[in-house]
Order: C-alpha cells, then sequence, then structure tokens
C-alpha cells in the first residue's frame, strides 16, 4: 500500500529513515577519525619532544671575612653580583674575654668605593659572585687599659644587588655610586 500525502505525491518515509542513518553514519565517521587524528598528533608529540632540563638554580646570598693585620676581606660567596655593608666594633679585652667599659677610637683608612652612614660602611658598587672587597681599620692613638688589648670585629653583611628594592628594604639604604 502507497502513501500519499495532501498534493497526491507518494510519500517517502523509507527514503527519509535511509537519509537520517546515511547522515549519522557520516557524523560518527567524522568524530571517529577525528579522535584517532587527535590522538595520532598527541602521541606523534610525544615521541619527538625532547627532553626539557630544568635549569633554573636558586640565588644564595653569603660572604666571608677575612683579616690580615688591620685590613678586613669580604668575598662575596653567592652565586649572584650583591650590596656589601660592614659594622665596625672594637673593644678593650683582657685574656680571660672581658670587655673594658671604654670604647677605643679607630678611623678607616681611605674611604674610596666605601661610604659611611650611621654605624655602617657600604660599599658603592655591587660586588660579584666570587669577587673580593677590602677595608681598613686604623686603631686611634690612645693608649690601652693595663691588662687590655685592641680587638676589632669586623661583620659584614650582604643582600642581592637586583632589585635595589631589596638593599632598600632591607637597610633603609641603596648603595650608589
Amino acid at each position: 500500500m502507497l502513501n500519499r500525502n495532501e498534493n497526491g505525491a507518494l510519500a517517502t518515509t523509507q527514503n527519509n529513515k535511509k537519509r537520517i542513518l546515511l547522515i549519522l553514519s557520516l557524523v560518527l565517521a567524522i568524530c571517529i577519525i577525528a579522535s584517532v587524528s587527535v590522538y595520532a598528533a598527541i602521541n606523534y608529540a610525544k615521541a619527538n619532544a625532547s627532553e626539557v632540563k630544568d635549569t633554573f638554580e636558586p640565588a644564595t646570598v653569603s660572604c666571608t671575612v677575612t683579616a690580615n693585620g688591620t685590613t678586613y676581606t669580604v668575598t662575596n660567596t653567592s652565586n649572584i653580583p650583591v650590596f656589601v655593608r660592614v659594622l665596625i666594633d672594637p673593644s678593650w679585652v683582657d685574656s680571660s674575654g672581658n670587655v673594658h667599659w671604654t670604647e677605643p677610637t679607630y678611623t678607616v683608612d681611605d674611604l674610596t668605593g666605601w661610604t659611611e652612614d650611621g654605624d655602617y660602611y657600604y660599599y658603592n658598587t655591587a660586588v660579584a659572585a666570587g669577587d673580593s672587597v677590602s677595608i681598613t681599620v686604623v686603631p686611634g692613638s690612645e693608649e690601652a687599659p693595663s691588662g687590655f688589648e685592641l680587638k676589632v670585629n669586623v661583620a659584614a653583611e650582604v643582600i642581592q644587588s637586583e632589585p635595589t628594592d631589596a638593599a632598600q628594604e632591607a637597610w633603609k639604604y641603596v648603595p650608589s655610586n
């Protein structure tokens, strides 16, 4: 039995079902091809990718102080450039380690490259990793109290030179030429 529509044409429900089935099959085939293509591209990229090595090295900030007579050398043992400041603390000390109440005087010989600010001496430029700077402390002319001798402690501090905000925040001072 044939079905006719309002205009008298034969209805093609069978043909419509075939068309819908064909369209769905094509869509499914396209999805499968796309999935396989993406999977293949990812595996190809993984197989041909070179290993990425992490080359990040965190900064270390440190220094050492050595004395040669009255000259003190600060060595930057960091792996980055740093600013240097030193605090000079002279005192009269007896053989038992007792400190006399009077404070000895001193001067710094040749302040070239250094600036005095408050209790500290700041080296004016950044010191490269592995480089050293020296400062010479000259004792005053006063005589030591009986049983005491002069002991000069030189404490050095270093801070990363970049960004300069680090020195400003920590020291409230930025060394400059």
